[in-house]
């Protein structure tokens, strides 16, 4: 995924979740961003990151599942308020990246 940084922030992880068909966290992965290498402290406005992350998927047995993808505070686990291209807020404050079946 990319990101673009509007400002500067302090330090945030990103989470990626991996969500069953009951909604229910299946797999997950959290760090900063870039593997470490782009804190979000060191941003600037109008710098653009790409951020990989890899999730494990052997053990998720055959489902559809909904990826998701936001950020949240690193010292208190707050996360951070999303919003969608049309300015509303975001349920859970994570956006769907993407949908899969297997």
């Amino acid at each position: 995924m990319t990101w673009q940084s509007v400002t500067t922030v302090p330090d945030r992880k990103v989470f990626v979740h991996i969500y069953d068909a009951n909604g229910k966290v299946a797999a997950q992965d959290d760090g900063v961003p870039a593997q470490g290498f782009a804190p979000t402290s060191w941003w600037r406005p109008g710098d653009v990151i790409t951020d990989t992350h890899s999730i494990p998927l052997a053990n998720l047995p055959p489902g559809t599942y909904r990826v998701t993808a936001g950020m949240y505070d690193a010292i208190t686990g707050t996360r951070i308020e999303a919003r969608g291209a049309d300015g509303a807020r975001l349920l859970d404050d994570e956006i769907t990246i993407a949908e899969m079946t297997r």
